[in-house]
């Protein structure tokens, strides 16, 4: 087959925001801290933090609204507190963090991280 003339490409643009969430916990297990980079086009991160424990499995949700910013760090307490005083939860292990990355184009974005 022969061609003449142009073709006319069309021209494709994939929009690719890199976003990265890192779990860490404290020596003594009482917090777990959470670090999420490269939010610089997110507009929004929801996360869900499980793990088990002496007594079962527990876990919290969690989420913020971003304005502006490129990273974001909690520190999540494993346990409860009430009226000022905490109860920790002991026997913390197979703690895993479920991360959604909502872009401002809407785009959804999710990871998982895991600490034996």
């Amino acid at each position: 087959m022969y061609y003449t003339g142009y073709m006319k490409l069309k021209t494709l643009t994939i929009l690719v925001f890199v976003v990265a969430a890192s779990l860490r916990l404290s020596a003594d297990k009482k917090f777990a801290y959470l670090n999420f980079t490269g939010l610089k086009d997110v507009s929004k991160v929801n996360y869900v933090l499980t793990y088990d424990t002496n007594r079962g499995q527990k876990g919290l949700e969690g989420g913020m609204k971003l304005k502006k910013t490129t990273r974001s760090l909690r520190r999540q307490i494993l346990g409860t507190c009430s009226s000022g005083k905490c109860v920790y939860h002991q026997g913390i292990k197979n703690v895993e963090l479920v991360t959604t990355f909502v872009g401002r184009s809407g785009k959804l974005t999710t990871t998982t991280v895991r600490v034996p």
